[in-house]
């Protein structure tokens, strides 16, 4: 109690808001790598631009929409609801990629509503983490954090997924790719179950719920 309190005071960062912290960068990280990676992959599969446009079109167009509905829920349910299912849902758009592989041509559509959505999902719960973490006298520095961070982690992501691609002949890079994604994710869910029981025990401990915020 003493801890969190000086720490609000002095303007260091709660251990809760550290685990946001590389959270988050775990995330972008993978997103980084899996933009070039699912970009790249669609056209040496099909040589065709108009396939990456669309599914990134739709990818734009569902992130959106699927806020409006992902807001309405997390204030009935739950704010770690939309948190925990972006990053899950993540996984699973990673996860699905490694099992279909090369037939993810046939299916890009439902791939990209699926990446939209859990966009929405993940940058909804995100946004209210950031007030959940961290307070008045600590957001400035969370903020600096959370840009130092971002920056490293969309430069790295971009460089490891070329690095992996080049290193490999064909397509055996792009194979590899969903599994560092998977990986990255199996560490980002690890995290999150860390995350979960702080936040839960401060809902507790305040006796305010997120929709009454």
């Amino acid at each position: 109690m003493g801890t969190g309190t000086n720490s609000k005071r002095d303007g260091r960062l709660s251990q809760e808001a550290i685990v946001t912290l590389v959270n988050h960068g775990l995330f972008q990280f993978g997103n980084a790598l899996s933009a070039v990676f699912i970009n790249l992959y669609l056209w040496r599969l099909t040589n065709d631009l108009w396939i990456n446009g669309v599914f990134n079109l739709i990818t734009l167009l569902a992130a959106p929409i699927a806020t409006i509905f992902v807001g309405k829920l997390a204030k009935q349910k739950d704010r770690l609801l939309a948190y925990r299912t972006g990053i899950y849902m993540t996984a699973f758009f990673y996860l699905c990629i490694l099992i279909v592989q090369e037939r993810m041509v046939d299916y890009y559509i439902v791939f990209a509503l699926l990446k939209g959505v859990s966009t929405a999902f993940y940058w909804l719960g995100q946004f209210t983490m950031i007030y959940e973490v961290s307070s008045d006298d600590t957001r400035y520095r969370y903020l600096g954090w959370n840009l130092v961070i971002n920056n490293i982690a969309l430069l790295a992501g971009p460089a490891i997924a070329g690095l992996l691609i080049g290193t490999f002949e064909g397509l055996k890079g792009y194979g590899w790719l969903p599994i560092v994604l998977i990986l990255v994710m199996a560490s980002q869910i690890g995290i999150e179950r860390l995350v979960a029981p702080i936040a839960d025990k401060k809902r507790v401990a305040s006796g305010k719920s997120f929709c009454t915020r």
